[in-house]
């Protein structure tokens, strides 16, 4: 079964598009594209050599004079993703990083929307599945504890659960778990990340040195920093 939505109008900056329609869209072509592509990693718009972003690609599906039919499964998706952003209760004195939220919120009050918005309504499907891993993450570590002493050396195993870059430190921190579902956060410079090639999902045998003992302000789950590692086996992602 597939659904179709076109507008008899004739400018497609005006076309009032049906909201689940347009995340139903992109979530297929961030499933065909393995992944959202965001206005950063596309390049200048026209290149020959550019990546086109998950935005100007639903844009020019919503500009054609007859939008393409959808698979009645990614309207289903889509929504769940809308019924989501719908049902926030936005605080009036939210913080500033929750604009972006605020908006979400806003657009998904409405059944349509128009093509200046929709590059928020594209960006709901990754943003519903980022706090959807956040949720999980929280609850499958909510228990963590604090490994070893402070100021000491002590022996992990670990297995490295993420690595995020931080552009204003020009190194990444690594956020590792082990089978206590305890974890343990470093800072590695991209010298070492090329050195000693740890992916995410490895498990590894290592010393280090427990550099402090803090619960992270977000979701108050107790995290070991580590420092000075010394890798003694890296024994892969089959543990």
């Amino acid at each position: 079964m597939t659904m179709d939505n076109n507008s008899n109008m004739t400018g497609y900056e005006n076309r009032q598009q049906k909201i689940e329609i347009v995340i139903a869209h992109a979530i297929k072509v961030i499933e065909d594209d393995g992944g959202f592509i965001g206005n950063s990693q596309s390049g200048y718009a026209g290149d020959a050599n550019g990546i086109r972003s998950t935005k100007d690609k639903v844009l020019s599906i919503f500009r054609q004079d007859k939008v393409p039919g959808i698979d009645g499964n990614y309207v289903k998706q889509a929504l769940e993703v809308k019924e989501h952003f719908k049902g926030l209760h936005m605080k009036n004195d939210a913080p500033k990083h929750s604009e972006f939220l605020k908006s979400l919120n806003r657009i998904a009050q409405n059944d349509h929307v128009v093509e200046k918005e929709m590059g928020y309504v594209v960006a709901m499907p990754p943003s519903y599945q980022s706090i959807k891993e956040k949720k999980e993450f929280e609850t499958r570590y909510s228990s963590s504890d604090y490994v070893g002493n402070v100021g000491e050396r002590h022996n992990f195993f670990l297995k490295l659960l993420e690595k995020k870059f931080i552009g204003a430190a020009e190194c990444e921190l690594w956020t590792w778990t082990d089978k206590r579902n305890n974890i343990v956060k470093t800072w590695v410079t991209m010298l070492k990340t090329e050195e000693w090639r740890i992916e995410v999902g490895d498990c590894v045998d290592l010393d280090a040195f427990v550099r402090k003992h803090e619960a992270n302000k977000m979701n108050n789950i107790r995290e070991t920093y580590i420092n000075r590692l010394k890798i003694i086996d890296n024994v892969g992602s089959k543990q």
